[in-house]
């Protein structure tokens, strides 16, 4: 189970994270193929409003992801530590010394 959990919560955690929604080669394509006019005017929209935020099904999505991770780590502790109380218990019984009986013979 933590081990399972480990996975699922490494993969969740390693989605990308801020703005991995810019497409930086989509956005350089759409210059090139602009007018320097229209490049010069998006570039003072861009000065007067600043960066636009993510689109709104994409911040979900990250912030599910995130959740989701952090929940499977929490699983995973648990599943650890259940994991060694098990392994502790199983070790003592081994090792401890068989208990004498009171009959004597």
């Amino acid at each position: 189970m933590a081990l399972a959990a480990s996975l699922g919560a490494w993969q969740y955690g390693s989605t990308p994270t801020g703005n991995s929604w810019v497409d930086e080669v989509a956005i350089r394509q759409i210059v090139r193929s602009s007018s320097l006019d229209a490049v010069l005017r998006a570039w003072q929209v861009f000065e007067r409003n600043g960066p636009q935020p993510p689109p709104p099904n994409q911040e979900r999505r990250e912030r599910a992801a995130s959740t989701i991770a952090s929940l499977l780590w929490v699983i995973a502790s648990a599943g650890a530590v259940v994991a060694a109380g098990g392994a502790a218990a199983i070790l003592s019984t081994r090792l401890a010394p068989p208990e004498r009986s009171g009959a004597t013979r």
